[in-house]
């Protein structure tokens, strides 16, 4: 199935279709890059993300790679639709309620989503920040040369290193977006992260993140769309609650399960197909479907925190 170049201007500059050579984590971005080209083409997109279209013509791309087609499908790209425009309904809520006073948006591994062009920042005072590392940087760099207008910045940081804050702005109140990102971290690394944020942006802010449900941690190497890239999902939850247990100002305020999108049929058919479209796969998907670890597949959450107490240390980030 081609993807189609949206005749909308994207403004994301013009650039000669390069060849991309994809191995460990390229080739993620573009499991997510590919199921948003496709829902910008149905006649009623759920997203509607004519960036994603325009980048994937950009780019000379083995489609038929397995690893891509786990993710060619109506449900795999239900899922990915959805999930971004939560995250982007949530992004416009946050701007919208703090419309009259300067705040920052943080995105932690940002890949190659365009979510800073779909969103209208609505005012000047908006510093966003997307972060990645160097690999990704350097090939969203070469994907979208013409960066976008206003306070904006891409930033090459390694979210693991020991101090990768400290020369982030940390004076206003902070929208910080992990779409897709933690669940390949450690269980630790997602819990000392978490903490580190909060501690950090003093003025408050609210942290938004997603899941994956604990059984398909478990069965890691039975997941198609990981095989060939070797990418592994390592912090899974079952209540996406938890998190707030990481730090004492953390509130939950927003919570989307895939169920509420996806539909909750039996024997996992509304399920994202994750083993496999064959026959394998969809025995394992329906026996994945009796354990209630499965429901809790895909939690899209939404965590606020107030500002630091004014006589508390503040950290080192400044304007």
């Amino acid at each position: 199935m081609p993807v189609s170049l949206d005749s909308q201007s994207t403004g994301l500059g013009e650039r000669p279709r390069e060849r991309i050579r994809l191995k460990g984590v390229e080739e993620t971005l573009f499991c997510t890059l590919l199921p948003k080209a496709r829902d910008a083409e149905y006649p009623n997109p759920v997203l509607g993300d004519p960036y994603a279209s325009r980048l994937i013509e950009s780019c000379d791309v083995d489609l038929t790679r397995s690893t891509f087609q786990a993710v060619d499908n109506d449900r795999a790209i239900r899922w990915v639709a959805n999930r971004s425009m939560t995250f982007d309904h949530w992004c416009r809520d946050f701007l919208q309620q703090h419309k009259t006073e300067p705040v920052t948006v943080l995105y932690l591994g940002c890949g190659l989503d365009c979510r800073v062009h779909r969103v209208n920042r609505g005012h000047p005072d908006v510093r966003w920040i997307d972060l990645d590392r160097a690999l990704v940087v350097d090939l969203r760099q070469r994907l979208i040369p013409q960066a976008p207008a206003g306070d904006y910045h891409l930033r090459t940081l390694d979210i693991t290193a020991a101090g990768w804050l400290h020369d982030i702005p940390a004076d206003r109140p902070t929208l910080i977006m992990a779409e897709g990102l933690f669940m390949y971290l450690t269980p630790a690394q997602v819990e000392s992260l978490v903490h580190e944020l909060v501690e950090y942006f003093g003025e408050g802010g609210e942290i938004l993140l997603d899941t994956v449900s604990s059984l398909y941690v478990r069965y890691i190497d039975h997941v198609e769309l990981l095989k060939a890239s070797g990418a592994k999902w390592r912090w899974g939850t079952d209540d996406a609650r938890e998190v707030e247990q990481f730090h004492p100002r953390l509130r939950l305020r927003e919570h989307v399960r895939s169920a509420d999108y996806m539909g909750n049929k039996a024997f996992g058919q509304s399920q994202v197909s994750l083993f496999g479209e064959d026959v394998a796969g969809v025995l394992k998907m329906a026996l994945a479907s009796l354990s209630s670890s499965n429901s809790a597949f895909g939690q899209n959450v939404r965590f606020e925190f107030d500002a630091r107490p004014k006589d508390s240390e503040q950290p080192t980030g400044t304007s």
